[in-house]
């Protein structure tokens, strides 16, 4: 291992156990993505599915001991109505503005089941722990038909370049399988 770990479990597994049905992430959850805390510890959201369907996201504390905690324990970004473009989502990637005031998110958001007209989208938090957001009206990419990725788009992830400028890495296929870049 270049790290020179033997990596062994951490505790409990898994760290955050899907509670008993009914509950809002009772049927899977997955797709974590970790921030680091300006005060310490660190917050994650992940693409949950329960009873009331998905994907949707969730959001979790995590403790200096690494242990998560559902917080709160209903979606932060729940099923969207019928008929919007991101009624489903998953796979999200959350930064820090450089205020430290409010949380950018990507993600992926579909119309309907089935994987449906999937698009990536971003948004901002309207607090500073990123439990309300401000859901946008459109996406900001969409694959065209016959592209490249026109099959499939999935796990954006946004960063800030060295140049400052912000970036989003996915994952794409269609005539090709790759990594996009936005």
């Amino acid at each position: 291992d270049p790290f020179g770990i033997l990596w062994t479990p951490a505790g409990a597994s898994p760290a955050l156990a899907a509670p008993p049905c009914p509950a809002a992430d009772c049927f899977g959850m997955g797709d974590p993505c970790l921030l680091a805390e300006p005060g310490g510890g660190w917050s994650m959201w992940y693409t949950a599915g329960g009873t009331g369907g998905g994907p949707f996201l969730m959001r979790a504390s995590v403790s200096s001991g690494l242990v998560p905690t559902q917080s709160p324990a209903t979606p932060v970004l729940p099923i969207a109505a019928p008929g919007t473009w991101d009624r489903f989502v998953e796979t999200p990637s959350v930064v820090r503005d450089s205020t430290d005031r409010h949380l950018w998110m990507t993600y992926l958001g579909y119309a309907d089941t089935g994987y449906v007209a999937p698009a990536i989208g971003l948004m901002r938090s309207n607090d500073t722990l990123g439990i309300d957001w401000a859901r946008p009206a459109a996406p900001i990419y969409r694959p065209p038909p016959g592209g490249w990725d026109a099959a499939l788009v999935t796990g954006p992830n946004l960063v800030r370049a060295p140049g400052g400028e912000w970036r989003i890495y996915y994952t794409g296929a269609g005539t090709t399988v790759g990594i996009g870049l936005l």
